[in-house]
């Protein structure tokens, strides 16, 4: 005869395979770093994804997050930092942030 699984295991097995899913939303941020006027409103809103370069005060992306040394201006985040960034996006006075979710 076969056992039912509880509740509790169909409850954790639904809760793994929603964080699954969300683990699998990939969010990209751009920086047009030529752009920027070295505000600083990125970096103070949201410090876990965005830092003013030391060398020429423009904005770019913390090296946690950037997809490459080449390009500062390039991330990839994950979801937990997604509405922080779009805060700093949104208050760049110059509007030179995006974020964007992106197919996975």
């Amino acid at each position: 005869m076969h056992k039912q699984p509880s509740i509790e295991y169909k409850l954790i097995g639904a809760l793994s395979l929603r964080d699954a899913n969300h683990m699998s939303k990939k969010f990209t941020v751009n920086i047009e770093r030529e752009a920027c006027i070295a505000d600083g409103a990125c970096a103070a809103l949201c410090p876990e994804v965005f830092e003013l370069n030391e060398d020429d005060g423009r904005a770019q992306i913390t090296k946690q997050w950037r997809l490459s040394d080449e390009n500062l201006g390039e991330g990839a985040i994950p979801e937990q930092y997604v509405e922080c960034a779009k805060v700093a996006a949104e208050a760049c006075p110059v509007q030179v942030i995006t974020v964007r979710e992106e197919d996975a």
